[in-house]
């Protein structure tokens, strides 16, 4: 449900960034809640999602959790995209000091990998984080039978 009002309502981002900034350690520690999280970097406003990011920053250790899991590592790829100056410094030195568990896992390796990359001034540096295709109609699939219609439901992990 909230990944489609993140894909589809527009006035519903901002207020789902601030309920996801409220609650981003337990967020960003959820193995479902992670896949919500992408989808807010994906689709909040860039205010929304520097202001998202800077949350997670100033959770110890939250952004290297995030960075070794299989849905949680694309949001670090595009928290280190949207950083600049002093709170990229921080994120870089975050994942610097957990590098040794984020060489053990996949997901780990390819955020050091960006990280590496944005650090040297690489090409990944020069462009906007990518936002998801929109699926047409024809693309749409049948929810798994433990879903709902609107997909997994996550409102027990953001409870206000």
């Amino acid at each position: 449900v909230m990944q489609h009002v993140l894909e589809h309502g527009n006035a519903s981002w901002s207020l789902l960034a601030q309920m996801l900034k409220r609650r981003v350690n337990v967020v960003g520690t959820d193995v479902n809640a992670s896949a919500v999280l992408s989808k807010a970097f994906a689709y909040a406003s860039h205010e929304d999602q520097v202001s998202l990011a800077t949350a997670l920053l100033r959770e110890p250790g939250l952004l290297a959790k995030v960075a070794r899991t299989r849905y949680g590592h694309a949001s670090a790829k595009l928290i280190l995209q949207l950083l600049h100056g002093p709170s990229f410094e921080d994120a870089k030195q975050q994942l610097a000091g957990a590098a040794g568990s984020l060489r053990l896992t996949r997901y780990g390796r390819s955020v050091l990998a960006c990280l590496d990359s944005l650090a040297a001034g690489g090409a990944a540096s020069q462009a906007p984080p990518r936002r998801p295709r929109q699926r047409e109609p024809s693309e749409e699939t049948e929810p798994a039978e433990d879903e709902g219609v609107d997909g997994p439901d996550f409102t027990h992990t953001l409870s206000l």
